[in-house]
């Protein structure tokens, strides 16, 4: 798989089944640029993508700025809502690590 410099390989781990409410229905991934780090200013607002298929660990986020800062997060959902969010990355996009 080729990546563009605009984009950033999300990969994350399935939450083990003692943490969770219900059967796992999908993931959200949450995204923000510089520009909203400051809670202060833009509370906890951020773009996100949702997955529905519970057996998908990984998602690139597209037609980012190239070589920008962004913070990453991602939360499961069950039919009970969602669960708490990761905490927050900060990767630029166009980076892999």
């Amino acid at each position: 798989m080729t990546f563009q410099p605009n984009e950033i390989l999300v990969l994350w781990n399935m939450v083990k089944p003692q943490y969770t409410n219900g059967l796992i229905q999908g993931y959200i991934v949450y995204y923000r640029g510089r520009k909203d780090y400051s809670l202060y200013y833009y509370g906890d607002h951020a773009e996100n993508v949702t997955i529905t298929d519970p057996n998908v660990f990984q998602m690139v986020l597209r037609s980012l700025n190239g070589g920008s800062k962004y913070k990453v997060a991602v939360a499961a959902f069950t039919l009970a809502g969602e669960g708490p969010r990761s905490p927050w990355l900060l990767v630029a996009a166009g980076e892999y690590k």
